[in-house]
């Protein structure tokens, strides 16, 4: 095995090496990313959930999905309040 043989096994190495490491690059900001938009999405949920001005199918339907999501706390004890509320109004 000459010398520029082994020069090309080390060039292929060290080329898979730095292909792996934009790779892992690229998939830790690709699940930051994802992180990112689940929290937005929560968020735009939970204004959803509290805004009076929304109807009140449409905070629960919001509701449902910040639950299913893993939402809990405050806004789904409020999301219950509403389901009671929901229920009182159409039972009318």
């Amino acid at each position: 095995m000459g010398i520029i043989e082994i020069g090309g096994y080390a060039t292929a190495i060290s080329a898979v090496i730095a292909l792996f490491v934009l790779v892992s690059k690229a998939y830790l900001i690709f699940k930051k990313q994802e992180r990112h938009q689940k929290e937005n999405y929560m968020a735009i949920l939970r204004i959803t959930i509290v805004s009076e001005e929304m109807p009140l199918s449409e905070r629960i339907a919001a509701g449902d999905k910040y639950v299913a999501l893993g939402g809990n706390g405050q806004i789904k004890a409020l999301y219950k309040k509403l389901i009671e509320q929901y229920e009182k109004e159409n039972k009318k």
